[in-house]
């Protein structure tokens, strides 16, 4: 039985600003903010913020802080971490920030984690970079308690403390815990354990996804429909003319594609297969009309099906007005046509 009943469709919002951009960043969070609130009376589901740090283009480090504000602007979207990275902080501090922003939104926080990757990020922390899985295990226990205990201590490898009781309590109790994974053995069965939901990254190959399914078997978990977020592109930009569009937009993306292979550089891995940049902003990028959207989307799911669909629209440098125009045309036109199609086929396979 599919899932595309339960499809929900997200928007990642990283408020990156270009160093040279007068306006500056202000300017942009009010209006990123401004096109959150658009984007839920449109229709779509979910918002997700991310978290980096140093980064001269302003990319969030702050990332409950600006789920916060957009709780503050929206009624209705989920709001998720995509993805916060606790092996960088305290549990007790993310766990007592993630409750206040389970209440201001009524319970609607998803709060998904990650490794993390950049060692200048841990370097800066004074956190050893071997450490991260381990402190982010630990976290995810810790949290956990804060949310459903009413007083505890703990006792662990990195962290220890005595009678502890976390207020105020959140709305969800416990916020569910999404687990940024790749598709590496240890890494899939970490999301599998221990999270309530996998954030994939991209689109898994179904072979990935088949191991994950299998994983939560063995562990008696539902298997049938769990919550995977997935994405068919990165960065999509809805337009009724690509080829005008994508010429102007290919330069931006191919910088933003330099700083993600400077970043996977530093951590010592490659592009993948020996692409090129421009290879990779390709890969990365769907600049096209609402209905090909729709069908690249489509297809991506057929190949294996995901409950939630996540992609950045904003392209580093383009004016968010600009981007303003994708939204609508992909909450008005590419949503509703990608549920048709997954709903045909649900109709198909009663048959």
């Amino acid at each position: 039985m599919t899932t595309a009943a339960r499809l929900r469709f997200g928007l990642s919002y990283l408020f990156r600003t270009p160093p040279d951009d007068a306006s500056g960043h202000s300017a942009v969070y009010r209006a990123k903010l401004e096109q959150i609130a658009l984007a839920e009376a449109l229709g779509i589901d979910d918002i997700w913020v991310g978290e980096h740090h140093f980064v001269d283009d302003g990319w969030l480090p702050s990332p409950l802080t600006a789920a916060a504000a957009i709780a503050a602007v929206t009624n209705r979207v989920g709001i998720g971490t995509n993805a916060l990275l606790p092996a960088l902080h305290h549990p007790i501090r993310l766990a007592e920030d993630a409750a206040v922003v389970d209440n201001i939104s009524g319970g609607r926080l998803l709060l998904g984690v990650a490794l993390g990757y950049r060692a200048r990020e841990f370097e800066a922390f004074g956190v050893p970079h071997r450490e991260r899985a381990g402190r982010l295990e630990e976290a995810i226990t810790i949290m956990r308690r804060c949310w459903t205990e009413s007083a505890f201590s703990h006792t662990g490898r990195h962290f220890a403390f005595e009678d502890v009781r976390c207020t105020p309590t959140p709305v969800q109790r416990p916020i569910p815990i999404w687990i940024g994974a790749a598709e590496a053995p240890a890494a899939l069965r970490r999301a599998a354990t221990m999270g309530d939901g996998w954030l994939s990254g991209g689109a898994p190959r179904p072979e990935a996804r088949a191991r994950y399914l299998d994983l939560l078997g063995e562990l008696g978990r539902d298997a049938g429909h769990p919550p995977i977020a997935a994405s068919s592109k990165p960065y999509i930009f809805v337009t009724r003319n690509p080829e005008r569009d994508w010429a102007e937009l290919r330069p931006l993306a191919i910088r933003q594609t330099r700083t993600a292979q400077r970043w996977f550089a530093e951590a010592g891995q490659a592009l993948p297969g020996g692409m090129s940049i421009e290879q990779l902003t390709d890969l990365l990028f769907l600049v096209d009309t609402p209905e090909n959207v729709a069908a690249a989307i489509v297809a991506s799911y057929r190949q294996g099906a995901y409950t939630h669909h996540i992609h950045t629209p904003n392209i580093l440098g383009l004016p968010v007005e600009r981007s303003a125009e994708s939204v609508a045309l992909f909450a008005t036109e590419v949503v509703p046509a990608v549920r048709a199609r997954l709903a045909a086929d649900a109709s198909e396979e009663v048959r």
